[in-house]
Parts: structure tokens; C-alpha cells; sequence
């Protein structure tokens, strides 16, 4: 079923039939034949790729095929479990994974990138470091750039954003944006509380007396 539309329907079959991939757009009224240039092979499973609803996977007896164009035609993979039982198709974010026959778990990014930042929310203690982290995944290649307040920041291009000795200034709204050839995201801002040490002062005690201490 198509995750934004409920009439939308796909139905695989495991048989070595020609006819083995079906859809219907009507909630199941009248199906169409999509298996036209498909091998008459068992299929296992169908995977809709989240980032666009044309672009469809199937995991053969033979392997996997992926049509770009909502199973109007199909072409073979040319990387990862090629020629082997694809037994399921599943997403991890944008990673197409594939479960085998021969207990292999493979993945590939592919599309637009998804990027979280963390820590979410961050906290840091005045002249302390923070370093925050984008976990992107999507086709390579990906290209980074990290803002302040929504603000580019300079240099900042890489998977990590470091700020060394944190002062009250450095706090505010960190986020990341990630691009590659299919698209671009930008992540949820992650806040920077920056926190002062509280104020503390020494006292030297006599031998033999007592203080109760509290911080002011």
C-alpha cells in the first residue's frame, strides 16, 4: 500500500508466473498487469521508497529489480546481493535494506539525504568544548554546511561541528544542511544552553573548627 495514498495497492505473487506484480489505484476495483518486462520468477516483496512513491523495489527468486517510473518498467541492481533470493525489502530512513537467502542483510543510501542532529538539545559549562554530530544518510556524495541562528557558519562543511572553550555567546540554535545530487534537508536545530559555574569562594579553617558550607 502507498504510504499518502490507500487506493493505491501493489499485490506480488510467488509462483514462476510472467504475471506477478499487479497494482490497483482504486482501492482494488480493477488491477493492472506491471510485470511486463520482468523475469517469470517468484517475488518475495515490494518496498516503496519513502522519498518518492514512483520509485518501487522488488525482491525476486533472483534478486532485486527497481523501477523509477511506478512499475512501468524494471531493471536489475547493480550492486549489493545481485543474483541471490531477496526473502524482504525494508527502509531505514533512506538505506534500502535487503534481507537474503544466505542470512545476508545488506543496505544502500539512496535519494535525498535525512540528517539528525545530536546531542538535542546540548548543554555545555562555560570554557568547556562541545562538538555536535549530523547523522546523514543518503546517495553519496554528501556536502555539509552548519548554521548559527540560521546563519551560515564559515568553514564549518564537515559531519561534526566542534566549538572549543563554549562562552556565553556560542549559545543559541545549531542545525545542519545536507546535500547531494537528489535533493537537500535541513535538520531540526538542536539548542546550546551554555551554563556558568556558579561563584564559590575559600576560607581556611582553624584545626579543630566546623563550617557549614553553601554556595551563595
Amino acid at each position: 500500500m502507498t504510504p499518502a495514498n490507500a487506493n493505491i495497492v501493489y499485490a506480488t505473487f510467488g509462483g514462476f508466473s510472467a504475471d506477478n506484480v499487479y497494482r490497483t489505484t482504486d482501492g482494488g476495483t480493477t488491477w493492472s498487469n506491471l510485470a511486463s518486462n520482468l523475469p517469470a520468477v517468484p517475488i518475495r516483496t515490494l518496498a516503496i521508497a519513502p522519498f518518492n512513491h514512483n520509485y518501487l523495489y522488488i525482491g525476486t527468486q533472483i534478486g532485486i529489480f527497481g523501477s523509477a517510473d511506478g512499475g512501468a518498467t524494471w531493471s536489475p541492481n547493480n550492486e549489493g546481493p545481485a543474483d541471490v533470493t531477496t526473502a524482504q525489502l525494508f527502509w531505514v530512513r533512506n538505506n534500502l535494506t535487503a534481507v537474503t537467502g544466505g542470512r545476508g542483510i545488506w543496505q544502500i543510501p539512496l535519494g535525498p539525504p535525512t540528517a539528525v542532529v545530536t546531542p538535542s538539545p546540548a548543554v555545555a559549562y562555560v570554557g568547556s568544548n562541545i562538538t555536535f554530530s549530523a547523522s546523514a544518510i543518503g546517495a553519496p556524495t554528501l556536502t555539509y554546511q552548519w548554521q548559527y541562528d540560521g546563519n551560515n557558519i564559515s568553514g564549518a562543511i564537515g559531519a561534526t561541528l566542534t566549538i572549543n572553550s563554549a562562552q556565553p555567546t556560542n549559545a543559541g540554535l545549531y542545525r545542519v544542511i545536507v546535500s547531494n545530487a537528489e535533493g537537500t534537508v535541513t535538520s531540526s536545530a538542536s539548542p546550546l544552553t551554555i551554563i556558568v559555574s556558579p561563584p564559590y569562594r575559600t576560607q581556611t579553617l582553624a584545626a579543630g573548627s566546623s563550617r557549614l558550607l553553601a554556595l551563595e
